[in-house]
């Protein structure tokens, strides 16, 4: 079931039921998925000036929360 937490000064995070969490706020979104064998993929998406949405960041992490750039 998907759900959506309010935060304060309209962000907000949007709960997936396949294990996906959205992170809005005005200039970012982030997408955290878990992936197969315990392992989470990250990826950072900022907002340009003419309001595309680019990749900045992507990051991953094992089952013990190690990174792997």
């Amino acid at each position: 079931m998907n759900t959506i937490e309010m935060r304060n000064d309209g962000r907000f995070i949007s709960h997936h039921g396949n294990g996906v969490d959205v992170y809005f706020d005005s200039r970012h979104k982030i997408i955290k998925s878990h992936m197969e064998g315990g392992c989470w993929a990250t990826l950072v998406m900022g907002q340009d000036t003419e309001g595309h949405r680019r990749a900045q960041m992507l990051t991953t992490t094992d089952r013990d929360h190690n990174i792997a750039v």
